[in-house]
């Protein structure tokens, strides 16, 4: 099963108001998914065909990198410590 088709499943979706902002990696294209709720997506830019980031897409990763690291922290810890063993698969 595909990243999107789990977000989709999984409700996360209708969770989220208009306004929201999702952040994700540069692979997790939720464009389809996210259109007309008015919830944007936040990924790290791509390099332009010059090899150059503008100055406002630098700001933008930093940003996107200074959040990330607490995001991968959690993760982290909810692998340490298995939180999720014990929750019933949707997806089978």
């Amino acid at each position: 099963m595909s990243d999107i088709e789990i977000t989709k499943h999984s409700g996360l979706i209708d969770l989220l108001e208009p306004g929201d902002q999702i952040m994700a990696d540069k692979g997790f294209i939720l464009n389809k998914l996210l259109k007309d709720t008015g919830v944007s997506i936040a990924t790290p830019h791509f390099l332009c065909s010059d090899g150059q980031f503008t100055p406002s897409q630098i700001e933008d990763n930093q940003k996107i990198a200074s959040l990330r690291i607490h995001v991968e922290r959690h993760i982290k810890r909810a692998k340490e410590y298995r939180l999720l063993q014990y929750i019933q698969s949707h997806f089978h």
